[in-house]
């Protein structure tokens, strides 16, 4: 019996390339299917980063709007899950949110650790210009 035509090695390279290139392939397809083409994302308009100034005070929170662009649909969140709808916050405008306004569910925030809870970790999130949910960057 002779010598095979294809040796071992050499088919298990081949076997590895080929299938090191379909990989290659599918993972191009999916990268261009999953990009945003430039003629949508033009469309769409850009909110950019929600930036606000936080004052923590003893009977709530004043946000006040970094930004040139409104924010609407606000909802403010403290430590323990407490949440509370803000009003729109218009350009460069300042609203209050005060802490007798939070509430998990039906039950209601103490005011009595509320501004030590704001004071451990307070989220702003509203929704932008381009109708996505954005989280606040606080300062």
């Amino acid at each position: 019996m002779g010598r095979p035509a294809v040796s071992l090695k050499r088919l298990v390279l081949l076997v590895c390339g080929s299938a090191l290139a379909l990989l290659a392939v599918g993972t191009i397809a999916l990268m261009i299917a999953t990009t945003p083409s430039s003629a949508s994302s033009s469309s769409a308009p850009d909110a950019g980063p929600l930036d606000v100034f936080l004052h923590t005070g003893m009977k709530g929170l004043r946000i006040t709007n970094d930004t040139d662009k409104p924010w609407t649909d606000c909802m403010a969140a403290i430590t323990g899950s407490y949440t509370a709808r803000v009003a729109d916050l218009v350009p460069r405008g300042v609203v209050e949110v005060y802490y007798r306004e939070f509430a998990v569910g039906s039950t209601a925030l103490n005011e009595a650790d509320a501004y030590g809870r704001a004071i451990r970790g307070t989220v702003i999130r509203c929704t932008g210009v381009d109708d996505e949910r954005h989280d606040a960057r606080i300062r």
